[in-house]
């Protein structure tokens, strides 16, 4: 059986005010993951970058009209999961360590 974090979310409202949607806009257009180990990560960064703002993508338009933490989590989980199964150059480097 597996088990599912959301189920362990209680469910409850969230704050947004338009600063919290322009500091996530902001963040959508950032540079992500600049710090990853090895040569060139290039191609991860903008692999994990777009896992990142393809979540951004569904949550940012809806967080106004669906202020709540569950609502949030279940956006923002599919993105984490994906993250997760990464064959990633840092998950190479660490077990070369």
């Amino acid at each position: 059986m597996t088990c599912d974090p959301l189920s362990e979310i209680a469910d409850a409202p969230l704050s947004m005010s338009d600063g919290t949607i322009r500091a996530l806009t902001d963040f959508r257009a950032a540079d992500k993951f600049l710090e990853l180990p090895g040569d060139d990560t290039t191609v991860e960064r903008q692999r994990l970058t777009s896992i990142f703002n393809g979540a951004l993508d569904s949550i940012i338009p809806g967080l106004k009209s669906s202020p709540q933490k569950l609502w949030f989590m279940a956006r923002l989980q599919p993105a984490l999961e994906e993250a997760a199964c990464q064959d990633t150059e840092a998950r190479e480097h660490k077990s070369k360590l």
